[in-house]
């Protein structure tokens, strides 16, 4: 009796020592702000059709990093007057914000269902590499590269198609806009701010530490 209750007495204070399990990845899950991302320590494997549709309804609802995106980017709209038929007032800062909010909406619902059909996976992929200048590469390429069913790397036309389709069909309610015009030019600015949210989305991890460190 007195070695059970050593044993119990012993293995409580190993319980109590051990680390907490860590929480099980999600792949429908997003980080606030940055969207979906698969972390380099996690093997691939692809995408159910349940998983994307909760990370569409996460991404396109949940995400505050589309929110940012569309306030921050009306804002410049505004001080650069664009498009100039539209005031410079409070509504037509209201006009501009609603018009960003569209176009993302549209551009992700295009590059999530496209990215369905042709199987394609709509998170970022964390390099397996080390040192700066890969992974650095690694954000930029992409924007335009993922993987498909088979852990491949693909061209990510599915983005693309998303930026451009968003961008030309915005010529439907912005003023004296031509679809063509406006479906190129908001698909390289789309593509330029996705670039910049993928740096963040590698070294994240490690701006995370730092400012902590600061703190």
């Amino acid at each position: 009796m007195k070695l059970f209750f050593m044993f119990l007495s012993l293995t409580s204070a190993a319980l109590a020592q051990a680390p907490a399990p860590a929480k099980a990845y999600d792949p429908a899950n997003i980080n606030y702000g940055m969207g979906g991302i698969l972390p380099k320590d996690v093997p691939y494997q692809p995408m159910t059709g349940e998983q994307r549709w909760r990370m569409f309804v996460n991404d396109e609802f949940k995400n505050t990093g589309s929110y940012m995106r569309a306030f921050s980017s009306s804002l410049v709209d505004q001080v650069q007057d664009r498009p100039a038929q539209w005031n410079q007032t409070a509504g037509g800062y209201g006009q501009r914000l609603a018009s960003r909010f569209g176009k993302f909406a549209i551009s992700s619902g295009i590059e999530h269902s496209t990215a369905y059909a042709l199987g394609h996976d709509p998170r970022y992929i964390r390099c397996r590499c080390e040192g700066f200048f890969p992974r650095f590469g690694h954000a930029l390429a992409y924007q335009v590269v993922s993987y498909n069913r088979q852990g491949n790397r693909v061209f990510y036309v599915s983005r693309l198609a998303g930026a451009f389709g968003s961008e030309a069909l915005s010529s439907t309610w912005l003023p004296n806009q031509k679809w063509y015009v406006e479906g190129y030019q908001g698909a390289i600015q789309q593509m330029s701010i996705g670039s910049l949210f993928n740096v963040l989305r590698e070294f994240g991890p490690e701006l995370k530490r730092a400012f902590r460190r600061k703190k």
